[in-house]
């Protein structure tokens, strides 16, 4: 999935290149450090909850106060969702699967969110 990524933004890099579209390049650019930040952000709240020193309720909170790429909208909402049923103690078969396909979908977060799937399923 990784490979495919990075396959995809060297020819979408390499289109803007070829057609001289400096305004393209600086939004590429933009853009890919825009996800590169929300990514960093929310590994670090995943890290803070691994801690062991927030609560469920302060990761939702802490979630919820990250810009979100476009790219990242989906994943976010069910990040934050599942923090949210966490405190609520709703730990339920669907909410553990969406956490699986979470964690199968973005290899990025997925030693968080195994952590988070080990310590509360």
């Amino acid at each position: 999935i990784l490979a495919a990524g990075a396959a995809t933004e060297k020819i979408i890099y390499s289109a803007m290149v070829l057609d001289g579209s400096a305004d393209g390049l600086a939004q590429y650019a933009i853009k890919s450090e825009f996800e590169e930040n929300y990514r960093q952000n929310v590994l670090q709240i995943m890290n803070d909850y691994a801690s062991g020193s927030f609560a469920y309720s302060e990761i939702e909170t802490k979630l919820l106060a990250v810009k979100v790429p476009k790219t990242y909208q989906d994943l976010h909402f069910k990040l934050v969702s599942s923090f949210a049923d966490l405190e609520l103690q709703k730990k339920s078969v669907e909410l553990k699967d969406n956490l699986e396909k979470l964690r199968d979908s973005y290899s990025w977060l997925a030693a968080a969110l195994s952590f988070l799937i080990a310590n509360n399923f």
